[in-house]
């Protein structure tokens, strides 16, 4: 299959051209500070909002050199007269058009990480043909049973979202005399969580399995695993607080944090979305999302499989890592139907620790109810899942990409590994494990959050061995290496790239705390991309010694 035979693909769709006009405009808790526009019903996008016949209004802050983050705020018109799939597909547009220059940067540094070139057209054949198929069987899927599921009516607004993104990008591009982006490129932007796994189960000759050195094992999951969580209820039970911090390429780090708000009938329950996320990319990918009027929570950490066998049953015929993510925080009111909606059709890729808080059950000095956290992990071919709100009572979840079900994390292949590299590769007993377990009783207040999720002093803490890779927020590169065996150590532009938290109070008021860039600590100092001017780092700052972001959009 080609290129074109994806954008020539499509779910079924609203006349773009045909709309008729008159339509009424309602955005709240706006910021007044921005500088607003509006997208008419005839697809000009003009300053100001509110403006008479619009679809959506937004802005976009351009301050990722400021203090290390794009803000963009994007909300469409709630009028029954306009057919959702307008409104997806304007949400879409209005993202695309502000913060096209932002995509164009990350979108070169993306597909250079990936695949070494920008050149679509050389891009691996196999990955080619999986996209192409994969997302012919959803659209078509989608058409045949959105009538009938709610699920499939989400997953073509999800479609037609990602529509209108990339004509709001082309629109703006060809105003600024910039080349435009194909449907395939697109695709791939918002499969950032999913390619990795992708493009290993089907370039890969050998699936079989492989035991890796240990240096081996290391730099792979140095590359690949992500993210580190914690979710601590104050020993007063007067605050729960749920925290993220993102590991991945620093090549990635030009942020955008978002509010969403896609005002439906058909969504009862996360119409408005805050979450960190990437530019181009609909989903967080982080993961951390705060949701309304749901008030979940939502946070994941990778478990990256090891077991090479699993990546045979990585199939086309499955709903990708990114469609299933927003319509479970689109149709969810509680942990329970997250989790559960999040495994429909399960892909196998980006496979996840998720964490879903419900703080609609969480009051303050009181006993914590059933359902207040859920987990679930993925895998390729199954998956499992627990209300797990009776561990949260002992003070903390923490996570830490290592599976938590046994039966998931012998599966993945960990278990094998414990057995010839010993503890570094445990559920219980690997550096993160013990440093959470050994810090969070520390940890009270929202100061106490932003120091833990943060924490990196690899050269002191007998729990990092002397190892900057060692911590809650890694830091591969710098130098430095652990007392054990020789090999075991990685070095290249990966690790945190930035922490989230928020609280119940911020929770109420849809407000959380960021953070951009790899942490600075005694024991790190800021990075900076004037020492590493051979990765792609297009549009990013050349150091990153940012504070932490108050995020109220």
């Amino acid at each position: 299959m080609s290129i074109g035979m994806l954008a020539a693909c499509s779910a079924i769709r609203v006349d773009h051209q045909s709309f008729a006009k008159g339509a009424s405009s309602s955005i709240n808790g706006d910021d007044d500070s921005a500088d607003w526009y509006s997208l008419l019903n005839n697809f000009q996008v003009v300053p100001g909002k509110k403006l008479p016949g619009s679809l959506a209004s937004g802005y976009f802050k351009d301050e990722a050199h400021q203090d290390g983050w794009g803000k963009l705020n994007v909300e469409t018109t709630k009028n029954s007269s306009i057919p959702e799939g307008m409104s997806y597909w304007a949400a879409g547009y209005m993202e695309g058009y502000l913060s096209w220059h932002y995509m164009a940067n990350f979108s070169a540094n993306y597909f250079n990480l990936m695949f070494n070139t920008t050149d679509p057209t050389q891009f691996p054949p196999e990955v080619t043909e999986f996209v192409n198929q994969n997302y012919q069987w959803t659209v078509a899927t989608a058409n045949a049973s959105a009538s009938s599921d709610p699920y499939w009516h989400q997953v073509n607004m999800i479609i037609e979202q990602l529509d209108g993104l990339l004509a709001g990008y082309n629109a703006a591009c060809a105003a600024n005399s910039h080349p435009p982006m194909t449907a395939y490129e697109m695709l791939l932007v918002n499969l950032i969580g999913d390619i990795n796994d992708i493009i290993t189960a089907t370039t890969s000759t050998d699936l079989s399995f492989q035991p890796q050195s240990r240096a081996e094992l290391e730099k792979f999951l140095a590359e690949q695993g992500r993210c580190s969580g914690l979710i601590k209820l104050t020993p007063d039970y007067s605050d729960l607080f749920v925290s993220h911090t993102t590991w991945g390429s620093y090549s990635s780090m030009l942020r955008i944090y978002k509010r969403i708000k896609i005002d439906v009938a058909s969504v009862q329950y996360g119409n408005e979305m805050l979450f960190s996320s990437y530019p181009g990319v609909l989903v967080s990918d982080d993961d951390f999302y705060m949701v309304h009027p749901s008030k979940l929570v939502v946070i994941e950490t990778t478990n990256s499989i090891v077991n090479q066998t699993l990546y045979s049953l990585i199939k086309t015929d499955t709903v990708l890592y990114w469609i299933r993510n927003l319509v479970s925080n689109r149709l969810s009111d509680n942990g329970s139907t997250w989790v559960n909606t999040m495994m429909r059709y399960n892909s196998g890729t980006y496979n996840n620790q998720w964490m879903v808080v419900d703080y609609k059950l969480f009051t303050p000095f009181q006993p914590l109810l059933p359902n207040t956290l859920w987990i679930v992990e993925q895998m390729p071919g199954r998956f499992e899942m627990a209300d797990v709100t009776i561990i949260l009572q002992n003070g903390y979840w923490s996570s830490f990409n290592r599976p938590f079900f046994p039966s998931i994390y012998e599966a993945m292949g960990y278990d094998y590994y414990v057995q010839l590299y010993g503890n570094s590769m445990s559920y219980q007993l690997n550096p993160r494990a013990l440093i959470f377990r050994r810090d969070q009783n520390n940890v009270q207040s929202l100061t106490d959050m932003m120091s833990i999720m943060t924490y990196n002093d690899w050269r002191s803490d007998p729990f990092s061995e002397g190892y900057p890779g060692n911590a809650i927020a890694s830091r591969f590169d710098i130098k430095g290496g652990p007392a054990g065996p020789a090999g075991w150590f990685f070095h290249g532009t990966h690790g945190g790239i930035d922490s989230k938290l928020t609280s119940s109070q911020l929770v109420a008021n849809f407000e959380a705390y960021a953070i951009s860039g790899p942490t600075v600590t005694p024991d790190c100092p800021p990075f900076k991309w004037s020492d590493w001017p051979d990765i792609p780092h297009v549009g990013l700052p050349d150091e990153y010694n940012f504070d932490w972001v108050h995020m109220k959009l």
